[in-house]
């Protein structure tokens, strides 16, 4: 079957044998109802500074009021903005891509964006700007254009086209899995 083929072409070393649980499970599709479980929003900030998180409904009216009690005494766990994680260290995230020899850098021409969205990509360039996520070069060997991809709450979420480093850069002997293939 196809879950049976799916698993083998991510996993060729191991067999369904090792992983019983998760193939039976995927075989009855127990796993669906946890990806396609409907949510809904809540806040669990105030009406002046809100935090919106989402959760389940197919919980209980008893379990939904104290997964958000538990939500709200512990919110601080959480990082609202770029702002709430100074401690983290980019050297623990920052990495160099391996890149063919043979391959030369490119630099795609300029796209234009929605005149619209600009000031929504500025404010999102300069909150990456001062989180330390991005920094300004002057002479840059790849240039890759920004993607301006709205969410469905009317933001922008700012993605950039790689395609052209992906092909400079040697296959992966350890590819992630695709998710549809799962």
């Amino acid at each position: 079957d196809q879950t049976s083929k799916a698993f083998k072409e991510i996993n060729p070393e191991l067999t369904e044998a090792e992983c019983p649980e998760f193939i039976q499970m995927r075989k009855q599709d127990q796993l669906s109802p946890l990806i396609n479980d409907p949510i809904e929003e809540i806040n669990i900030g105030t009406e002046e500074s809100p935090k919106i998180l989402q959760i389940g409904t197919s919980l209980s009216a008893e379990e939904r009021k104290e997964l958000i009690d538990f939500l709200k005494k512990h919110q601080e766990a959480f990082a609202w903005t770029y702002e709430d994680m100074p401690g983290l260290d980019t050297k623990l995230v920052e990495h160099r891509l391996p890149l063919k020899p043979e391959c030369k850098p490119i630099k795609q021409k300029l796209r234009k964006l929605d005149p619209r969205l600009e000031g929504q990509v500025k404010e999102g360039l300069e909150d990456l700007l001062k989180a330390g996520f991005i920094r300004t070069i002057d002479y840059p060997e790849w240039l890759a254009n920004i993607v301006v991809v709205p969410k469905k709450n009317g933001k922008i979420r700012l993605c950039i086209d790689f395609r052209d480093l992906n092909k400079a850069t040697p296959k992966d002997d350890y590819p992630l899995p695709n998710i549809d293939l799962l």
